[in-house]
């Protein structure tokens, strides 16, 4: 199923259980969630990239929200649909293989980024891999990062890390 999203939607609510996974055909998603009253981003999926919340495989209640950045078209699925789509399309499977081992590189990547840069390090990162977006261009912030990129959590923590 492909589905179009407008700036500002909400792909999938923090607690309810979709039990769908995504893939960015066009766009930027932001999966985030409320911790405190503050809104902290988790993490970015852009054109490509394939996001498969902990939903689709244990059925409990998401712990974020994914919502649009920018005007988004994903690829929506279920296991069913994959396991249909790949009876019916042999080759759908190795295609999945390789869009899933590339994704678990980026995703050791990421984790090492994120423990190794700091958070203005993994911004700039983010702008130079995703020029095209509308926050990585200055609009409609020029120079300001999306809610929670990299903001801090506390002053001690600052103190800490210096």
């Amino acid at each position: 199923i492909v589905r179009g999203f407008s700036r500002g939607d909400i792909v999938a609510e923090q607690g309810e259980v979709s039990g769908r996974g995504y893939f960015v055909l066009s766009g930027l998603i932001r999966c985030h969630r409320k911790t405190d009253g503050a809104d902290k981003t988790l993490d970015f999926y852009s054109e490509g990239e394939v996001f498969e919340p902990h939903d689709v495989h244990d059925g409990k209640p998401l712990e974020y929200s994914i919502s649009c950045v920018e005007d988004s078209m994903l690829a929506i699925g279920t296991p069913a649909l994959e396991r249909e789509a790949m009876a019916r399309f042999p080759r759908f499977e190795q295609v999945c293989r390789m869009v899933a081992e590339e994704s678990a590189h980026k995703s050791r990547r990421a984790l090492q980024d994120f423990k190794l840069l700091t958070p203005q390090e993994r911004y700039a990162n983010l702008c130079a891999a995703r020029p095209g977006n509308s926050w990585a261009t200055g609009s409609p912030l020029p120079g300001r990062p999306p809610a929670g990129v990299c903001r801090p959590a506390s002053r001690s923590l600052q103190r800490k890390v210096r």
